[in-house]
């Protein structure tokens, strides 16, 4: 159980890794960073977007 344990630590450690590390490249490369909440920009649209998804789960 604890050499389980210990490699489930080890890949979350190098996933925490991987995206320190492209996080701070896209940062140091980038003049500008936007974030968009796709919720709120969808508005009233976000009933389509529901509708999409559930069509989609459908299908798998």
């Amino acid at each position: 159980v604890k050499a389980v344990a210990k490699q489930h630590k080890k890949v979350a450690d190098q996933r925490k890794d991987f995206h320190f590390k492209t996080a701070n490249e896209l940062l140091s490369k980038a003049e500008v960073i936007a974030h968009v909440d796709a919720e709120r920009r969808a508005g009233g649209k976000l009933k389509y977007k529901r509708a999409s998804i559930d069509a989609f789960e459908q299908i798998n």
